[in-house]
């Protein structure tokens, strides 16, 4: 069991037979935080994890499959396969095959069939691609490509632009790191109108669209705003108070509204912050 700071229990329920990893995380009621950046930094912060809310407690969890869920033989294929392409600048499914039965003509626990169904295996769990010779358990060492998939783990709907300011790159570096990191399924993207969002490819992606807009300053602004009037409040009264255009205001309203950030009040025609968002 592991416990933070900020009240999150770690523990994996099963003991340790199990042959892939699967961590509960419980978020109690006491360590959520009203404040709208608070709710985007906490669920950032856990955007590896695929998220699913309980009213009582609150649950995240995650099934991490990877190359500790191999048995011996796959792990024996898998490492074989791994000699093979670093030999090999790229590799095609019938010469890789011959190559691991070769090297593995004396085990009798593998013949030509079981290979090529373990091959295809780590090629669907995306452990090693055709047409690359990287695998995934290198992919990250990279310090580069590293830094670009952490920044998005705890950036989760950034995109190309803040990426390359970032991580002070030109746009032909970030879109070839992000083309592996995609490949491997490290990451996915997702379109909002002209922009291009990146996320890990663990998170939810029911929530793509409040990481998104949380990241905009002028939804920043209205979240503050809201939740220090602590009231209901006309999209014209808002507009006085931030300096914003109206249409703008309305634009974003409208869209905290389909995200459950904020509430409308039908009858005075106003806008009050959602309190009650994480215990929906």
């Amino acid at each position: 069991m592991f416990n933070d700071e900020n009240g999150f229990s770690l523990k994996n329920p099963f003991g340790t037979k199990l042959n892939y990893n699967l961590y509960i995380i419980v978020l109690t009621k006491n360590s959520f935080k009203r404040k709208i950046h608070s709710i985007y930094n906490l669920l950032g912060s856990i955007s590896i994890y695929t998220i699913a809310i309980s009213p009582r407690p609150y649950i995240l969890g995650c099934v991490k499959v990877g190359y500790r869920s191999l048995d011996n033989v796959e792990r024996q294929i898998y490492e074989i396969s791994k000699e093979y392409l670093k030999k090999k600048s790229l590799f095609s499914l019938v010469n890789l095959i011959d190559y691991v039965n070769k090297r593995t003509k004396y085990n009798s626990d593998v013949n030509k069939n079981k290979i090529e169904l373990v091959v295809k295996s780590l090629i669907k769990k995306k452990l090693i691609l055709p047409g690359t010779r990287l695998i995934k358990q290198e992919l990250l060492e990279n310090p580069t490509r590293k830094k670009i998939y952490e920044t998005i783990k705890e950036e989760p709907g950034i995109n190309m632009t803040e990426l390359m300011k970032i991580e002070n790159l030109g746009s032909n570096q970030v879109v070839w790191h992000l083309s592996f990191l995609v490949k491997f399924e490290c990451i996915r993207s997702r379109e909002f109108g002209n922009q291009k969002a990146y996320y890990s490819h663990r998170s939810n992606p029911n929530k793509d669209e409040l990481y998104f807009y949380l990241r905009n300053d002028k939804v920043k602004q209205i979240i503050d705003a809201l939740e220090e009037i602590n009231d209901i409040i006309k999209p014209t009264n808002l507009k006085t108070v931030l300096g914003m255009n109206y249409k703008t205001i309305k634009k974003y309203l409208d869209i905290l509204c389909d995200l459950g950030v904020v509430r409308k009040e039908k009858d005075e025609k106003g806008y009050y912050f959602n309190k009650n968002l994480l215990q929906e």
